[in-house]
């Protein structure tokens, strides 16, 4: 796609193109005990439940940040899967265009889904979503849906987890899944696994959180409702990350980028990006960028919720359709490689 010759045109306002679709849902709610928000999840991905200012709706991932306390830690790395639309995508597999997004948001815990529902009656495969925040050994992983935290208890119990909040093992020794699982909240139907120095508060806890956050909430705003998601919000180059459908053909992926850059940097971003996936290649492997992605749309965005003066006040939005042959998981193998397109080294992973 060529670039626009007036930078103008693509300047527009985020709330005003991504309007927060409010959908009530009469479903029984996922409850979390204790204080916190409530939600429940349709095979959208709408949601019913808090989205971080007290009010209802939002897409899935919204209300998923929602639950979550916003703090360095969290903002510096979030990973985020809808577990019932991959799978509706891929058909329960692992395999494919979007059984390659299998396990999203579950961190280390996916690893273990043949052992932990009989050892701790943790079952990742039955979970709705799945979001991770945090990076080691402060990371911290919360299942929505699909669990029972009396069930939790009872098996963490017997295993040799104990406490009255948090269910955490004396001696990691005893039991090799202690090492990737040694904090355990159950939460109803919900349950949040910390990594070993994770504050397992920062979960349904008061205070404002990643969706209330001015620029958490931007860039998830920006991304609208997709299946998987990643942020990397720290930095000099806040950025979200994700995919979705195509509305026409749900076997094609839609890749969509979006970033906060330094004051008066959006214009010259946003041609490095468009120039990187038309003409550029991936550091790592050499490949050319449009063997994965193709059409590339970039916007422009006025960072509406922004309130940090002068500094990331805009959002720059790049939507591309990825090639037939790729799959769904490939912008965040290219994240975490630090090689999204004009991205390079650019994000505050590590």
């Amino acid at each position: 796609m060529p670039m626009r010759s007036d930078a103008s045109h693509r300047r527009r306002s985020l709330r005003a193109r991504l309007p927060t679709i409010v959908v009530i849902l009469a479903a029984t709610a996922v409850a979390a005990s204790g204080c916190g928000s409530s939600s429940s999840t349709d095979s959208t991905g709408e949601t019913g439940g808090t989205d971080g200012t007290g009010e209802t709706g939002g897409t899935a991932l919204e209300e998923s940040l929602s639950r979550f306390r916003a703090d360095e830690s969290t903002r510096s790395y979030v990973e985020f899967g809808n577990a019932s639309r991959i799978d509706e995508l891929s058909g329960g597999t692992v395999d494919g265009t979007w059984g390659s997004l299998a396990g999203l948001g579950s961190g280390a815990l996916f690893q273990h889904r043949t052992e932990l529902p009989d050892e701790l009656a943790i079952h990742p495969s039955e979970a709705e979503s799945a979001i991770t925040t945090g990076q080691p050994p402060a990371a911290l992983t919360l299942l929505q849906g699909g669990q029972d935290g009396d069930e939790i208890t009872s098996a963490a119990n017997d295993a040799g987890w104990t406490g009255d909040d948090v269910l955490t093992l004396d001696d990691l020794g005893t039991n090799p899944l202690a090492v990737t699982i040694p904090q355990i909240v159950p939460l109803a139907e919900d349950v949040a696994v910390g990594s070993a120095e994770a504050d397992m508060s920062i979960v349904d806890t008061d205070g404002d959180t990643l969706a209330a956050d001015p620029l958490v909430s931007e860039l998830a705003s920006c991304l609208g409702d997709v299946v998987g998601a990643g942020f990397a919000a720290a930095g000099d180059y806040p950025t979200s990350y994700g995919v979705r459908p195509d509305e026409d053909d749900p076997d094609t992926v839609i890749g969509i980028i979006c970033v906060a850059p330094p004051s008066g940097e959006a214009e010259r971003l946003a041609s490095d990006i468009e120039d990187a996936i038309a003409s550029g290649e991936i550091p790592g492997s050499g490949q050319p960028y449009a063997d994965h992605f193709v059409q590339p749309d970039v916007e422009v965005l006025a960072g509406d919720s922004l309130e940090n003066g002068d500094v990331n006040d805009e959002v720059v939005r790049v939507a591309v359709t990825q090639t037939e042959d790729s799959f769904a998981i490939e912008l965040f193998q290219l994240a975490a490689a630090n090689e999204l397109p004009g991205l390079e080294s650019r994000l505050a992973l590590n």
